[in-house]
């Protein structure tokens, strides 16, 4: 059952990131060819995910509480509601786009509370421990493959058909997904182990604190880079359109992840910690260098790579370390500083990136991950 259900929950988490992942790309590429500034681009990720800031953990309590597989089924047939109604209120009315998506956005967002803590929460559920690391590395190698493509192909649907064809692409992604869900079986051990201590207490322990800082600070460091600074880079200095960008960057998605398969292998002996002095020096390096596109492709691959490496590592040690019913809780603590730390970190970008300060901000962020180094030098 373990092996049919993993089959299951790949298949439809693919489907429905392959569906975001248009939507974001093509949301990137609407609002710098109608702005031109990463700022407006940073407001937009901002309300995608400020409700998930402030209310992830009611999305946690909930799925604690109730059945995660029938929240995430609701949840995904909801959000393909809302999209069906955005497109035709959007067609029928003379509303301002960009102001309808940023709400769009916000509302996804509102629903996306409760769809986060309960996706994390199945997975220690469905997969038994010793092989949670084995199933987030091939859990992440999956998504790689989105990864892929997805640029290529938003950048040709947003040039050749428009903004709405991807939104009815996203719907659609949801629906499969909700129907996918539905094959999922959980077993009654788990569903008995939940209602026997449905009344223990929630508790953050330091490990787990210590855990969702060190996530924090990362979040804060690498992702925005991967979000906002390359697509400003290739479309903006570069001047690449947005088929170009999209050819360009599957192209160093593929080569990312022929890189990601070599080095998973080895996942268990990486040391985290020489990771960030690893990425702090190079950083520092580039701050005095004029780059070009060859270095940035580089850059692009072992950053890349760095992020999983980092996202594996923490997920499978708080999966190990949380307690499983209050896992959705604490995942739902643990992501809520994630996004806020990815929120952060696009804001602290956009500002250097719109000042053209691009060097102080790798000489800062080679300081930044050097603290983290040290501050979390004794931890897995």
């Amino acid at each position: 059952m373990q092996n049919k259900n993993e089959s299951i929950f790949l298949t439809l988490r693919t489907v429905s990131y392959l569906g975001n992942k248009f939507l974001n790309y093509s949301l990137a590429f609407f609002i710098l060819e109608k702005t031109g500034k990463t700022l407006d681009l940073a407001i937009l990720f901002a309300m995608g995910v400020l409700p998930e800031i402030l209310f992830n953990f009611i999305g946690g309590i909930t799925g604690d509480i109730f059945n995660k597989k029938y929240i995430n089924i609701s949840c995904d047939f909801l959000r393909a509601f809302i999209l069906l109604f955005f497109i035709i209120f959007v067609e029928l009315t003379n509303t301002n786009f960009i102001y309808s998506i940023s709400i769009l956005k916000l509302i996804l967002s509102l629903v996306g509370i409760f769809v986060a803590p309960a996706i994390d929460g199945i997975i220690p559920e469905i997969i038994s421990k010793e092989n949670l690391l084995k199933f987030n590395t091939k859990y992440t190698i999956y998504l790689d493959g989105v990864d892929i493509i997805s640029p290529l192909l938003a950048g040709y649907l947003y040039i050749n058909f428009g903004l709405y064809v991807i939104l009815i692409i996203d719907l659609i992604s949801f629906i499969i997904s909700g129907i996918l869900f539905s094959f999922i079986k959980l077993k009654k051990s788990i569903i008995d182990f939940k209602i026997k201590n449905e009344n223990q207490s929630f508790f953050i322990t330091k490990d787990i604190f210590y855990l969702t800082i060190e996530n924090f600070l990362v979040s804060i460091a690498i992702y925005p880079i991967l979000d906002i600074y390359f697509i400003h880079y290739f479309t903006e200095t570069l001047n690449f359109s947005d088929l170009k960008y999209g050819q360009y960057q599957s192209f160093l998605f593929f080569i990312s992840v022929l890189v990601t398969i070599l080095i998973m292998k080895k996942i268990e002996i990486i040391n985290k910690n020489k990771i960030y002095f690893f990425l702090s020096c190079i950083l520092f390096l580039l701050s005095f260098f004029k780059v070009n596109i060859i270095i940035y492709s580089l850059f692009f691959i072992i950053l890349d790579n760095i992020g999983k490496i980092l996202k594996i590592k923490f997920e499978t040690k708080l999966q190990h370390i949380s307690p499983l019913n209050n896992f959705a809780k604490i995942s739902s603590v643990y992501w809520t500083f994630t996004i806020l730390g990815m929120m952060l970190g696009n804001f602290l970008l956009s500002s250097f990136i719109d000042k053209n300060l691009n060097s102080n901000y790798y000489i800062f962020l080679s300081i930044f991950l050097f603290l983290i180094a040290f501050l979390f030098r004794k931890t897995t």
